[in-house]
């Protein structure tokens, strides 16, 4: 380009210096003394020639100058778009930044020389406010804040470092907001602070975030039950205080030792972990050790923590010691059985006094027999002693004595009475055994029961709460193995189902006098599971109310005929105690089946969190 411009500078420059020099000899023609000579006609074509290449080079110098201010005009132009462009591109970054940009006096108000139109977002004033001078920059900060902003900024500024600050900010709708300030000093060569250069980001959301997380912390820190929060290989993150506590490990101790030392079966951990770790809850007791080495139940309830696409992170568990409450529950099982003992007194006494009192009419009944069959004796003896000497008078004694005593009717009453009595005696020791099998301590072990001797028990115990109202089936597999359970909790359980079966045919029938219902009671082998269904055909179950039957203290019945706790015990015990299944079927007016299941083998209740 340089040299093409070169070039046509040079050219140029030949035509004019060939215009002039033909010009100017074309004129010393003209004024030489020969001029009205005959002119030759080259000297004329000379003229001609010069004139026009005067002519040329003039024009093609304004053409030059022409092209050069054009050129110009468009580099400017080029120049002004592309710093226009520039700009735009300049506001548009300053448009998308997360944060308002400023730059600032280092003055006492910190005056602005430039914001970008974010702190419109961020404060609720516009830009023009504080480019004119109208708000400074410190205006919108909160006043408790602002000494900590002029300390900060001019610590920073002093040794030229570079300040982040958080502080709080007051928009034009009077809200307080946080804002993440970071800056730097500009300097000039003598090192004189100029102005400040920044970004402001909006944190509110962080710091409630944050806010809301130091309480979430504080809560679960002083949470009465243990928490662990663990990593996705299941590593101990995090334990609170209330762990620490009961079983004297902190997070360090514990990352050592490992969770699943402190249960009593430790293998039986893995099972909890790669459940959590697959994504599914777990919520069941196991039994642990405490610090102080002593076996303790736990509630354990773990829950997968997930990351925002729904992956498996780690999970958190919470760890509720339930010694008090199984000591409550003991207690209020067992009231719940003396009570039911009390309820059932007097009808077990009717029931025992029934066969007393008709072993004692034959006792009695036995003892004049046999005082009468004793003088009837002593004639046969003295009979036999005269038999040599007349006895006649003998003979007629005797037979009178016969006739008196009626030995017939004694061989055939006596082996009666006798046989009702053995059967009295053996009612009345059903009876008291069944009461003792019945009333038996609440056991802390599980021990192997014959599922249907244990109901024919309770059937025997609650004779007298069904036996006028309705009959009892019973439809048991014999060939129904030894089942691990709770005998006495078990017990109780059915003792509950079939009064409450008693009470609901009752019910049904109280316009029907003398009617009796029907009480179904059935065992099955499913499988690994035992399944017992007492079905009546009483009144049924409201729909109303049949999400509520298993809720503590929650009863339909009378005031004095029920407490609530019946089926909600019941569930306690077959759902947790026996890690079974308790559902019921119903139908208005038809009567109500109830199902349990309950695992034959002792089912393990630990599990292993490393």
């Amino acid at each position: 380009m340089r040299s093409s411009t070169h070039a046509a500078y040079l050219f140029g420059g030949l035509l004019v210096a060939c215009g002039v020099m033909g010009c100017g000899a074309g004129s010393s023609a003209f004024t030489s003394p020969d001029f009205y000579q005959p002119y030759p006609i080259w000297k004329a074509w000379l003229v001609l020639a010069g004139g026009l290449l005067l002519t040329l080079s003039i024009g093609y110098w304004i053409y030059r100058f022409s092209s050069r201010e054009q050129l110009i005009n468009r580099l400017v132009a080029e120049r002004t778009s592309a710093l226009q462009e520039s700009e735009e591109r300049f506001r548009t970054v300053l448009a998308n930044l997360p944060g308002v940009v400023y730059r600032i006096q280092n003055d006492e108000a910190f005056t602005t020389l430039f914001v970008s139109d974010a702190i419109a977002e961020l404060a609720g004033f516009p830009a023009a406010d504080f480019l004119t001078g109208a708000r400074h920059h410190l205006d919108i900060v909160h006043p408790d804040d602002q000494a900590l902003v002029r300390q900060k900024v001019g610590e920073a500024a002093a040794i030229g470092n570079a300040f982040n600050l958080e502080y709080r900010v007051i928009t034009r709708e009077g809200e307080v907001r946080w804002v993440f300030d970071r800056g730097q000093g500009a300097f000039d060569a003598s090192g004189r602070l100029r102005w400040l250069d920044g970004v402001q980001f909006d944190i509110t959301e962080r710091v409630k975030a944050e806010s809301e997380m130091r309480r979430i912390y504080s809560a679960v820190e002083d949470y009465s039950d243990g928490v662990v929060l663990a990593g996705e290989k299941g590593q101990a993150l995090y334990v609170n205080m209330a762990f620490g506590n009961l079983f004297k490990h902190n997070l360090e101790s514990l990352q050592q030792a490992g969770l699943q030392s402190l249960f009593a079966k430790p293998e039986e951990a893995s099972e909890i972990v790669r459940s959590l770790l697959n994504g599914a809850a777990w919520d069941g007791e196991v039994e642990m050790t405490t610090g102080t080495g002593e076996p303790c139940p736990i509630l354990l309830r773990g829950a997968p923590t997930l990351d925002d696409r729904f992956n498996v992170v780690g999970f958190s568990c919470v760890f509720t010691d339930l010694t008090e409450r199984k000591k409550l529950e003991g207690q209020l099982l067992h009231s719940q059985k003396m009570e039911s003992v009390g309820h059932l007194a007097a009808g077990i006494a009717h029931e025992i006094n029934t066969p007393i009192q008709f072993v004692g009419d034959n006792l009695k009944f036995l003892q004049e027999a046999f005082r009468d069959f004793l003088l009837l004796l002593a004639q046969y003896r003295e009979l036999k002693s005269h038999l040599k000497e007349d006895s006649t008078t003998l003979l007629e004694s005797l037979a009178q004595g016969e006739e008196k005593l009626d030995v017939e009717y004694l061989r055939r009453e006596v082996p009666k009475a006798l046989e009702q009595s053995l059967d009295g005696m053996q009612r009345v020791s059903n009876i008291v055994r069944a009461m003792k099998e019945f009333s038996h301590p609440g056991e802390t072990e599980k021990s192997s029961v014959d599922i249907n001797h244990a109901i024919e028990t309770t059937i025997t115990i609650a004779r007298n709460e069904w036996k006028y109202v309705a009959e009892i089936e019973t439809r048991f597999d014999s060939s129904l193995p030894l089942v691990s359970c709770f005998p006495g909790d078990f017990n109780q359980v059915m003792l509950n189902l079939i009064v409450n079966s008693a009470q609901a045919i009752a019910e049904a029938n109280k316009d029907k006098p003398g009617q009796k219902g029907r009480i179904v009671i059935a065992t099955q082998a499913d499988n690994a599971v035992v399944e017992i269904r007492i079905s009546d055909n009483g009144t049924g179950i409201p729909e109303d109310v049949r999400s509520k039957i298993f809720s503590p203290f929650f009863t339909t019945k009378e005031v004095g005929k029920g407490t609530g706790q019946g089926l909600s015990l019941a569930y306690n015990i077959i759902v947790k105690k026996h890690h079974g299944d308790i559902r019921f079927e119903t139908q208005v007016g038809q009567g109500t089946t109830f199902v349990i299941r309950i695992p034959m083998a002792a089912e393990e209740d630990g599990v292993t969190i490393s």
